[in-house]
């Protein structure tokens, strides 16, 4: 209470135009309590913040205070992020190649996609996914659908963009629409895989991409698939009735 009553005589002797910029100055201030350190530097991290809550408390009547304040809580800010617990730090990558198989592996996922049928494998720090091949459906146009396998020409290269690891899968020279290309990068982002899709269409309007493929589960009924369409459905491994996109009995018109 003491150092609020301070804070606001202080700000009731300062210009008036420095008000709302002593204001936004203490917002900040208040939000370096939330840059964690190690342990061993948490006692001098509570010293530093108290003696600027301090200089918050003295008057600050005039330009030359305002940015004698501002460099030290600039001077704080520094220190804390020096000395942060958690640091920023490029994502682990990790891309090859074999006869068989292209694979990117980041520091919690791997994902592994098969040369010969696109089947896809996730691996987990749990478990291990498995996803449906390719087949003829994957690419649906106006007229006519083929396989990604269609694709005389398949490529896959690593990227990293500072927050994710992955791979881009080109696909180019399919011989029923060899204007079109796509491009399918997977990134691997802490614990989730998040596709992005990118085509290149010419004369055929492309209606949709069935892509990524199913996982493969078993029968059992403690075997639960999660869906988030409307409210969201959870389904058994035993679920006899078979689930499209357009029915309305399992949404929210029903």
């Amino acid at each position: 209470m003491m150092v609020l009553t301070v804070l606001i005589l202080s700000m009731l002797n300062a210009d008036g135009a420095l008000l709302p910029r002593i204001e936004t100055l203490r917002f900040h201030a208040e939000r370096l309590e939330a840059i964690a350190v190690p342990e061993v530097l948490q006692t001098e991290k509570e010293s530093r913040l108290k003696v600027l809550q301090e200089k918050l408390g003295q008057e600050i009547p005039n330009e030359k205070a305002f940015n004698d304040l501002y460099y030290a809580i600039d001077t704080e800010r520094q220190w804390l992020w020096a000395n942060a617990a958690e640091r920023p730090a490029m994502p682990v990558s990790e891309f090859q190649e074999t006869d068989t198989n292209w694979r990117v592996a980041g520091d919690k996922l791997a994902l592994q996609v098969d040369k010969k049928t696109l089947a896809m494998t996730l691996h987990t720090p749990g478990c291990e996914w498995q996803f449906e091949p390719g087949e003829g459906n994957d690419l649906v146009f106006e007229k006519k659908h083929c396989g990604m396998l269609d694709a005389k020409k398949i490529q896959a290269a690593p990227f990293n963009t500072g927050y994710s690891a992955g791979m881009t899968l080109s696909f180019s020279e399919f011989t029923e629409v060899p204007e079109f290309s796509l491009q399918i990068t997977a990134h691997l982002i802490g614990t989730e895989l998040v596709f992005d899709i990118a085509a290149q269409e010419a004369a055929l309007l492309l209606e949709r991409i069935n892509w990524p493929k199913a996982v493969i589960t078993n029968n059992a009924p403690q075997t639960l698939s999660v869906i988030p369409r409307m409210q969201g459905m959870l389904l058994p491994g035993n679920w006899e009735q078979n689930i499209r996109t357009d029915e309305p009995l399992n949404s929210r018109g029903f």
